[in-house]
């Protein structure tokens, strides 16, 4: 199944990537979020889509920075941006190289994603 994007609405969370309240935000500093979050993704993901047969594509920047947030070692990672990943007519582009520009999710940890984070478009 070809990876797809389908850009999901959600409220904005954080004002900048790494920062509550104007306070840079590590893992370490708020490790039952960390755990939480690293929890339920372990829980939700697979090696196969959901129920509605797509991916959900995601920056692969940001999901290496929230890696880096929930094993301790990193910060908030903010809102999702994932314009980057689409071409002019918002359509995914078609150079993009699956882990160095984006990585597939399966619909539960999408919407997870963008309710905790905001963002997604």
């Amino acid at each position: 199944v070809a990876p797809i994007f389908r850009p999901e609405a959600a409220p904005p969370v954080l004002r900048r990537p790494g920062e509550v309240n104007g306070k840079a935000v590590m893992g370490r500093d708020v490790p039952d979020r960390a755990a939480e979050e690293k929890e339920f993704v372990l829980r939700h993901d697979s090696n196969c889509p959901g129920p509605d047969g797509m991916w959900y594509l995601i920056d692969a920047a940001w999901l290496k920075q929230w890696r880096h947030f929930v094993s301790g070692d990193g910060f908030l990672p903010g809102r999702i941006e994932n314009l980057c990943l689409l071409d002019n007519m918002l359509q995914p582009k078609v150079c993009m190289k699956l882990e160095r520009n984006y990585n597939g999710v399966n619909k539960k940890v999408w919407e997870y994603f963008p309710e905790r984070y905001g963002g997604g478009r």
